[in-house]
């Protein structure tokens, strides 16, 4: 599609001025949407000794059509072990604020969707599978998502809090093209 737009651009510069079906033509072209993969960390944490949950930094971007993964661990350094987990994804991003009962723990989602993992099947073979306390997202994203923007942050069962559970850092995705 882009190289039909470029040659119907180049072929109306070589005969004058171009004509509107050539510049409706040139225009369907999707506009440049880049792709961003960010880790955005909390203003405080929660107050816990032996470490908190971590989000690995993503080595990819979320480009439409390829797999994108994203990686979180339910503790910092291993062994790691497997706790009961969730992950809470939204469109739109909140003031960090703080979840009581989490020692400080920040909660910078709105939790839209809430997504529990895979614990049965291979390792990377669904949206969302847990395997030796690291969480794993495997999406590829569609056409048309370009420009989208999307925040995830993981909730983990923590027995060192009064409520049971501490939060990892914050994953914001803008789908793209490039």
């Amino acid at each position: 599609m882009r190289n039909l737009a470029i040659l119907l651009v180049t072929l109306a510069s070589c005969a004058g001025e171009p004509s509107t079906d050539t510049l409706a033509a040139a225009s369907l072209e999707p506009p440049v949407a880049w792709a961003e993969a960010r880790i955005v960390y909390p203003p405080q944490l929660s107050d816990v000794a032996g470490g908190l949950p971590l989000l690995v930094p993503p080595k990819m971007r979320p480009i439409v059509g390829r797999q994108f993964i994203a990686v979180f661990t339910t503790r910092p350094t291993g062994p790691f072990k497997d706790h009961q987990t969730a992950l809470l994804v939204s469109r739109e991003r909140v003031e960090p604020a703080e979840l009581a009962g989490t020692n400080g723990g920040m909660l910078m989602v709105k939790p839209d969707l809430v997504f529990t993992p895979d614990t049965e099947g291979p390792f990377l073979n669904s949206f969302l599978t847990q395997r030796m306390g690291k969480v794993a997202v495997n999406i590829t994203f569609a056409p048309g998502q370009e420009g989208a923007t999307f925040y995830a942050q993981l909730l983990v069962r923590d027995p060192r809090t009064p409520l049971q559970v501490t939060l990892s850092p914050m994953l914001k995705l803008v789908v793209g093209n490039r």
